[in-house]
């Protein structure tokens, strides 16, 4: 297990491209983080009518897997905020980290923009407070408290919908074509045998989680955004406009955030870059995880 001890270095070249990853390392831990150029997009293509296009204007870095158990002791510590992982459905460091709910996703992103020397500590995105002042702390999140964002920062967070979905949606190196349609992130059609290359599902997991990486990764070079564990968004849950927009973050307020990329014990329906679903905000189950993004200015 990671040291409680923690350094983290990072680089950001200006535009770099989207198929050169970035390395940071969060005491002996590793991660990538992918860049991801603005861009327009059809959003929920095939799956939900209407289809709204969505225009995305800012650059933005992408994590490479999801949230990974080393990864989340290097920085949270070895007391996991409720139920740690098990050797069923999975446990060790190069597994997804799951049994988070969405306010210990938001905590660790503050977390990790504090350890990480390269961003300033006023760049955390998370809050407790209209005002934007007092930022999101473990204990705010262990009281399920109320989370405000400032935008304008350029540190660690979840992504929101429509980005999760753009990245799901990547094509070309490029930046030319969108993958349009029905289908798992980087594969075929999602009724395809071949989905099972792309990620794991009730199909191909035998009831557990497994390491990230070791299935295909998508065109920008991201692994499992289909399969393994359900990833939280930002959003919280509405229906789709039939109207063009630009850089949505979801409504103000509700009761369910969205959730996206399917899971091990999901059937393959789920594993559609286009299907959404949701839960209560401090829900927890073994399913469920999270990736990384940040803002690119």
């Amino acid at each position: 297990m990671p040291a409680k001890s923690l350094a983290i270095t990072a680089t950001f070249a200006d535009k770099p491209s989207a198929a050169t990853p970035d390395n940071r390392t969060a005491n002996t831990v590793s991660f990538y983080m992918h860049y991801v150029h603005s861009g327009t997009f059809t959003m929920g293509e095939d799956v939900t009518t209407p289809a709204p296009e969505i225009t995305l204007t800012k650059d933005f870095w992408m994590g490479e897997t999801e949230v990974t158990q080393g990864l989340w002791e290097a920085v949270w510590g070895l007391t996991w905020p409720e139920t740690a992982p098990t050797g069923v459905p999975g446990d060790g460091d190069s597994y997804p980290a799951y049994n988070v709910n969405w306010y210990d996703a938001v905590a660790f992103c503050n977390l990790l923009t504090q350890a990480d020397d390269s961003i300033a500590n006023t760049e955390q995105i998370y809050y407790s407070d209209a005002d934007k002042k007092t930022v999101y702390t473990k204990d705010n999140a262990k009281n399920n408290d109320a989370v405000y964002v400032d935008w304008s920062k350029t540190g660690y967070r979840l992504p929101t919908e429509a980005e999760w979905e753009y990245t799901a949606r990547y094509k070309d190196a490029d930046n030319s074509v969108w993958n349009g349609g029905d289908h798992v992130s980087g594969g075929p059609e999602y009724t395809n045998p071949e989905i099972e290359k792309y990620g794991w599902f009730n199909g191909n997991s035998h009831g557990k989680c497994y390491e990230v990486k070791r299935l295909t990764a998508n065109d920008l070079g991201l692994y499992d955004m289909s399969g393994n564990v359900n990833e939280w968004c930002y959003d919280w849950i509405a229906s789709y406009k039939p109207i063009s927009q630009s850089d949505p973050v979801g409504p103000e307020n509700g009761t369910r955030r969205i959730l996206r990329g399917g899971s091990w014990s999901f059937g393959e329906e789920y594993m559609r870059v286009g299907n959404r679903y949701n839960y209560t905000p401090s829900d927890r189950y073994s399913t469920f995880g999270f990736r990384l993004c940040r803002t690119a200015y």
